[in-house]
């Protein structure tokens, strides 16, 4: 019962945030949840490299991960751990779209979390990316957003982890080999 009330926390978690950003609505309404059997997140040893053909994201993950199934528009992509407990979504966007400047666009994305139950409790800025991290229901959510080097143009590259707070010894080497991982590659709207 508290496993399934766990899951259904982190749904509504990576679904508010996917109400937001249509990008990762499609991503994570493709996805999906599954299971299989639980090999915690800490004792990844191999690892791939997910590389997104539009916007030129690339990010590692678990190589035990489970992808869901990429959206039509090409923005990113979901995995999930093997008990279905944990998520790795990476996506491209446009933020400028939105918003008139880079502070502007972390605002928006900060503000939206919170309005949506997340506590954030860390916050990190620099001039071209940013983190912000908190808790909502029993999930640590984890978000890494960067500009795109070497891209013309106002693309952000995202990765974003949400995963059980019981979890989190697991999860820290997940969460920093992913973050770290994040870069722009070549991509369909980053030559």
């Amino acid at each position: 019962m508290e496993q399934a009330k766990g899951d259904m926390i982190m749904l509504q978690s990576v679904l508010r945030s996917a109400l937001r950003f249509p990008a990762l609505a499609t991503i994570v309404l493709a996805a999906g949840f599954g299971s299989a059997g639980f090999v915690p997140a800490g004792a990844a040893e191999e690892w791939r490299t997910y590389h997104n053909a539009r916007f030129g994201l690339v990010v590692d993950v678990p190589a035990d991960f489970q992808p869901g199934m990429e959206p039509a528009n090409g923005d990113g992509l979901s995995f999930f751990s093997p008990d279905g407990h944990g998520a790795i979504t990476a996506y491209g966007g446009f933020w400028g779209v939105t918003q008139p400047d880079f502070g502007a666009y972390r605002s928006a994305l900060v503000t939206g979390d919170r309005e949506s139950g997340l506590d954030v409790t860390y916050q990190e800025t620099g001039e071209d990316w940013f983190v912000y991290s908190g808790i909502l229901g029993g999930d640590i959510v984890y978000q890494r957003v960067e500009i795109a080097t070497g891209c013309s143009g106002d693309i952000a590259l995202h990765v974003r982890l949400v995963y059980p707070r019981e979890a989190k010894e697991a999860w820290d080497p997940v969460v920093a080999r992913a973050a770290g991982s994040l870069a722009a590659g070549a991509g369909l709207e980053c030559d």
